[in-house]
């Protein structure tokens, strides 16, 4: 079943105040340079990364217009700093591997154009607004906190929920700020979570994606697909499904 995009980057949040961030490493870093007249940002989306970007751009002259991204995505708000960025600098998005998650929610949707290479992978799975708050199991916790009693793993779960809580406020305004400003329709991040896909879900799919039509009734628009037609690659252990245009109702 679909892991969604703001329970991700809770279990980010535990991880990074927990010695399981120590336990387990950290992601690779992001790499970062410049080639082609583009701007190239490869891996999981990282404050470190996106620094490394942004001075990597005050570098150069004249000022690049792209930036090629391949990322699985990572927390929310990070997501959301490059995309801001990406909008302030009117930078045109290349997505040529994959744009998951937080990649696809807020950097794609933030380019001025969009390039999809042929076989590039776009995929979705959820937002600020969901209601997930309480989706953290008992297995997880336990994952996470593996020496709590099961009275202290309960205690601390009450801890994380209302923490989320408060997280999920502040993400919620800056999502609904952000795809105002784009002019997207938000149910772009929860429309794969309807009951209209659940069989999907119950087939595991990870993510889902949307047809150029369908994409562009909910506002994401300036798509151009590189040597088409758009047939995304098969990853192995990454499954996605398609949302076209007749399966979104027009916006009340």
């Amino acid at each position: 079943m679909i892991k969604t995009l703001f329970l991700v980057s809770i279990y980010l949040l535990i991880a990074s105040t927990s010695a399981l961030a120590a336990a387990q490493g950290a992601y690779p870093p992001a790499t970062v340079s410049y080639e082609g007249h583009s701007l190239i940002y490869r891996g999981y989306l990282s404050s470190e990364g996106n620094q490394r970007l942004k001075r990597l751009y005050e570098t150069l002259s004249p000022a690049p217009q792209n930036l090629l991204i391949e990322s699985r995505g990572g927390e929310i708000n990070l997501g959301m700093d490059l995309g801001e960025w990406v909008l302030e600098k009117r930078l045109n998005v290349i997505v040529d591997k994959y744009c998951l998650s937080s990649c696809a929610n807020y950097i794609f949707t933030a380019g001025a154009a969009k390039t999809l290479h042929s076989q590039a992978v776009l995929g979705f799975h959820g937002g600020a607004y969901q209601n997930s708050i309480n989706a953290l199991t008992d297995e997880e916790l336990t994952g996470f906190f593996p020496n709590l009693s099961p009275a202290e793993r309960l205690a601390k779960k009450q801890e994380i929920i209302e923490q989320s809580q408060a997280y999920l406020l502040q993400a919620q305004a800056r999502e609904k700020r952000f795809f105002a400003h784009i002019g997207v329709d938000p149910r772009l991040l929860t429309w794969g979570q309807e009951s209209l896909f659940q069989k999907n879900q119950d087939f595991k799919a990870d993510f889902w994606d949307y047809s150029i039509p369908a994409f562009e009734k909910l506002g994401v628009k300036s798509i151009r697909i590189l040597n088409p037609p758009w047939n995304p690659a098969h990853f192995p252990g990454l499954k996605v499904f398609r949302i076209e245009a007749d399966q979104i109702p027009d916006a009340r």
